[in-house]
């Protein structure tokens, strides 16, 4: 088990990188400032309206309140306060399924894209923290609840409903399919309820399914283009270094991995599947680096699997490195992307001066069109 005493270090870490933004606009994303006006919308008119499709219901509900009465700060707040639970949760997971326990807690709790969205008007966070208390529960053998987990994750973003295929699967593994038909029984219903203001809203489904279309189709660039922006993102989603560290961990361990899988560990098994599943959803969805947030604690759970505590360590510290340094191998300042090492500024300062870019681009829009949305 771990030191109490690194749960409030995690915690800290958290709060440090969250309240100093809690005040600095909805985010640097602008799907963040879509959210809030919304949310600012549904709690001044009592009508609800996606903030863009697919649909959050969720989030954008639960958004509302804290919008209305307290702006940014609240709604950023709110999402701290889920942060620091999920960090609360993956130090218990850590601490029951890690072979070094402590730099599993930190990685995850310290990786960029944790810090940079712990005090966002943005749902990943939310999400994330419903996904770790289904896989918690799923862990536990508690299944109904792991699948009530999971149709909540679904009601915050409809693409984390993928993630009950893994965890069925580390279900039925251990050798108890009447247990995953429950689990997969309560994701559906659950997410289907949580969903209802959506299709409540826009009609039948059909309807609802060519409104994403359309939006979602505005958003893909061209194939080649495509796969270059993956590849790229997919390794900056936690840094070249950390990218580089776990392919060493995962080639080094290789062997051990090929046993787990025909041991068809449930575990190990679950995981690599998740990671899949959420890499192809990555590919297929825009390409936001935030959303392979759910692959990260799976990615880390595989590694911790292979990593004598050394190794361990150097994940970590490459993931953590992130934050402060960026080592950049494409210049984006002319119009053509040029393979060049460029040393930026880490995420974080790069985050903050983001957030604060976009907040005076939004302020000066909405003065210029009246569109108050929620409170600033």
């Amino acid at each position: 088990m771990l030191n109490r005493t690194w749960l409030v270090c995690g915690l800290a870490i958290v709060a440090a990188a969250g309240i100093p933004v809690l005040t600095a606009g909805y985010g640097a994303d602008p799907d963040a400032w879509l959210v809030a006006s919304a949310a600012g919308k549904l709690w001044a008119s009592g009508h609800y309206a996606v903030s863009r499709f697919p649909g959050y219901p969720l989030h954008e509900i639960i958004s509302a309140p804290l919008v209305g009465l307290g702006g940014c700060a609240l709604s950023n707040a709110g999402t701290l306060v889920v942060t620091l639970l999920l960090a609360a949760l993956w130090y218990r997971i850590s601490g029951k399924l890690a072979k070094n326990p402590l730099t599993l807690f930190f990685s995850l709790v310290c990786a960029p894209l944790v810090l940079t969205n712990a005090a966002t008007t943005m749902d990943y966070l939310w999400s994330l923290a419903l996904l770790l208390a289904a896989l918690d529960a799923a862990l536990e053998h508690r299944e109904i609840p792991a699948g009530i987990f999971t149709g909540l994750a679904a009601g915050f973003r409809p693409s984390n409903l993928t993630i009950a295929l893994p965890l069925f699967t580390l279900i039925a593994l251990r050798g108890d399919r009447t247990a995953g038909v429950r689990y997969l029984i309560a994701a559906g219903t659950t997410a289907a309820a949580a969903f209802l203001p959506v299709l409540v809203t826009y009609g039948e489904p059909l309807r609802w399914f060519a409104l994403t279309r359309a939006e979602m189709g505005d958003v893909h660039p061209a194939f080649t283009v495509r796969v270059f922006e993956f590849g790229y993102r997919l390794v900056y989603a936690a840094g070249p270094l950390a990218f580089v560290a776990l392919a060493a961990v995962a080639f080094r361990g290789r062997n051990r991995l090929r046993e787990a899988v025909r041991e068809r560990d449930p575990l190990v098994v679950s995981s690599i599947m998740a990671i899949g599943v959420m890499t192809l959803q990555f590919f297929a969805l825009p390409l936001e680096r935030a959303y392979l947030l759910p692959a990260l604690p799976f990615v880390l759970i595989v590694a911790d699997r292979l990593s004598s505590p050394r190794m361990s360590l150097a994940v970590f510290l490459c993931i953590v490195s992130l934050n402060f340094v960026n080592p950049d191998i494409i210049s984006h300042e002319s119009s053509g992307r040029v393979v060049t090492l460029n040393i930026h500024e880490g995420r974080l300062q790069e985050s903050w001066s983001e957030r604060v870019a976009r907040t005076e681009l939004q302020n000066k829009m909405q003065q210029e069109t009246g569109d108050g949305g929620g409170r600033r």
